[in-house]
């Protein structure tokens, strides 16, 4: 069961390029997410950022799409330093990356990711991974 509407819930994406960014805010807002609730960062140190300037306001992000491949800090980078964070650790993440290799789903498994989306992907399989993510798997193809 969900902590609050999808349209309440708070998001994070991460990529360093903005057409990613702005393909999952328009896949998230047709799925009934509120822009004013998805959050953007352009590489790893950007999604800490805003968990840390948002914790004041509103402690609660409900989930993280964190590409894998950005300068400063990777995604796998950003994963490992939210599950070591008492505030942070519970936030449903997932990895997004072009990037099939096996060892890298298993450092995803390792630091308790909660999906990893393989690019290039469809519009069915994001949807099913986040409503697999938040509990409220729908099977749509």
């Amino acid at each position: 069961m969900l902590k609050r509407p999808l349209n309440e819930m708070k998001i994070i994406i991460a990529d360093d390029e903005d057409e990613s960014l702005d393909s999952f805010e328009n896949m998230l807002e047709i799925m009934g997410f509120d822009a004013d609730n998805i959050y953007r960062a352009h590489d790893g140190t950007g999604v800490l950022k805003v968990l840390d300037k948002k914790r004041e306001k509103s402690p609660y992000f409900d989930l993280i799409l964190c590409d894998w491949y950005m300068p400063v800090k990777t995604g796998i980078e950003v994963l490992a330093n939210v599950r070591k964070r008492e505030d942070y650790k519970d936030i449903p993440f997932i990895i997004i990356t072009g990037d099939d290799n096996e060892d890298n789903i298993a450092l995803v498994q390792k630091y308790k990711g909660n999906g990893y989306i393989l690019k290039p992907f469809s519009e069915i399989v994001f949807k099913e991974k986040i409503y697999q993510c938040l509990g409220l798997y729908k099977k749509l193809a």
